[in-house]
């Protein structure tokens, strides 16, 4: 039996969507999904404060990397878990702190200097 060309490339092309289709079925779809965010986990981390706005509840530090939440070097703003966190600390101070990251914040727990 001959198959015209164009016929056999159709069919040939639905087989191939077909095998791609089940193959992205098969996936693990949630792999590629940071699930760290989902739990509710602490880190420690060491910088450096940059800004206090103990009345707006936030403080600004520069921190290495904070390997638990895959997070590189930089200068952010963290919400603080209670204003007495920064009581007695000022911009410039080297500080150790304990965070965790919950529902898309990223809030300090503990501080002390270092």
């Amino acid at each position: 039996m001959k198959v015209p060309m164009k016929s056999l490339i159709t069919i040939l092309s639905i087989a191939m969507m077909a095998v791609g289709a089940s193959s992205w079925a098969d996936m693990d779809h949630d792999a590629h999904h940071d699930h760290a965010e989902a739990e509710v986990k602490t880190a420690e981390g060491v910088g450096e404060i940059r800004d206090i706005r103990a009345g707006e509840g936030t403080i600004t530090l520069r921190h290495e990397a904070i390997e638990e939440y895959n997070m590189p070097a930089m200068t952010m703003q963290f919400v603080l878990d209670r204003a007495e966190v920064v009581e007695g600390f000022e911009a410039g101070d080297a500080v150790r702190f304990t965070m965790e990251r919950k529902e898309g914040e990223h809030r300090i727990l503990e501080l002390e200097a270092r």
